[in-house]
């Protein structure tokens, strides 16, 4: 458990990484955003090297670690690609998507969120701590993106590669 954990708390870390350069000192967010993601466009290519001794792809995902998919008849076989691609766009709207809109619309935290994103001196005399909501919408979006990356290289592909 612990293993597969470390990837949620690396993207919460340069999330918060980003708040703290975009909150606290005021930084452009769309230029702090592009510098950061010109850093991991190089970044995973030197790292695998480094790690894998390889040039710029991962090994292989063992097919027991992936995860599942139908096996299908070779009649059907059609078929069960097509539910199978359609599976793939709903798992992520299914897991992400429902709790997400449920935690932005009908709690008082996604009030609050909304709130300090569309007028942040109202909710200030609200009482509301601003940076506070700020910090935590940054660094939960930055977690959320990395359950997106991760289900990216163990889902529809087996690795990860520069051309993917």
């Amino acid at each position: 458990m612990g293993r597969r954990r470390r990837g949620d708390d690396r993207s919460a870390f340069f999330a918060l990484l980003l708040a703290v350069v975009c909150i606290r000192f005021k930084a452009n967010e769309v230029v702090a955003g592009t510098g950061i993601n010109m850093l991991f466009l190089g970044l995973p290519a030197v790292l695998s090297g480094a790690l894998f001794l390889s040039s710029g792809s991962t090994p292989q995902i063992p097919q027991d670690e992936l995860l599942p998919t139908h096996v299908a008849a070779p009649a059907n076989r059609a078929a069960m690609a097509s539910a199978d691609r359609r599976v793939d766009r709903l798992l992520p709207r299914a897991l992400c998507g429902r709790p997400t809109s449920y935690v932005l619309y009908r709690t008082p935290f996604g009030l609050r969120l909304r709130a300090v994103g569309e007028n942040p001196e109202a909710a200030d005399a609200a009482g509301i701590r601003v940076n506070r909501i700020r910090y935590a919408g940054v660094v939960l979006s930055g977690v959320l993106a990395g359950v997106g990356g991760a289900y990216l290289s163990i889902g529809p592909s087996r690795r990860c590669s520069r051309a993917t």
